[in-house]
């Protein structure tokens, strides 16, 4: 950083004192406009994502992804160079960082990923999506595990029935739920419109 302080330094005294010297020392110097610059990191692509998602989306979905993205994708690849960002790098952070979420939250992660590295393969900034290796060595393919419903049983029903309360409304939202499988904001529309 102290190099380039002096270096441009330098050139400010030439360009004020000595402009056909300046011109002349500029020329020695490879400048790197700041698009290209910002263009290779994968934060540019996540926001080009961001932005093109934002028309065609709707607001919540939008929400849940900056959400999924902030949390999870920012902190771990956010200042990588884009075409820096190797299949072993995703697996790790997958095995590490999102050990905790359940394999539903990583499989929508995961989705958001695959598409930012979409767009950056369409920038021709990399020429292979990273996690298109992990899918054929089969790391992503996590089963989403769904729970079986277990319902009352009729005694359990007529239990809960015969249960003694000055709030019989919110019984009968039980009993009807037991049968009709409403949810509770449903019913408690139902019941209390």
């Amino acid at each position: 950083m102290l190099r380039a302080s002096v270096i441009v330094s330098d050139l400010k005294n030439l360009a004020k004192y000595n402009h056909e010297q300046f011109l002349k020392q500029l020329d020695n110097y490879h400048f790197i406009r700041e698009e290209q610059l910002e263009a290779k990191f994968f934060n540019h692509y996540i926001d080009a994502f961001l932005n093109a998602k934002r028309i065609t989306l709707a607001p919540c979905t939008i929400k849940n992804y900056e959400n999924k993205i902030l949390t999870h994708i920012v902190p771990r690849f956010a200042n990588d160079a884009v075409d820096k960002i190797k299949p072993l790098d995703i697996e790790s952070w997958m095995n590490t960082k999102l050990a905790y979420l359940s394999n539903k939250t990583i499989k929508e992660i995961l989705s958001i990923l695959n598409q930012i590295f979409t767009f950056a393969l369409l920038d021709e900034a990399i020429s292979v999506n990273p996690l298109d290796r992990l899918k054929s060595t089969n790391v992503t393919n996590l089963k989403v595990l769904t729970q079986v419903p277990d319902p009352f049983l009729a005694e359990e029903i007529t239990q809960i029935a015969s249960v003694a309360t000055d709030r019989q409304s919110e019984v009968n939202m039980i009993i009807c739920n037991c049968f009709l499988g409403l949810r509770v904001p449903l019913c408690q529309d139902c019941c209390h419109p």
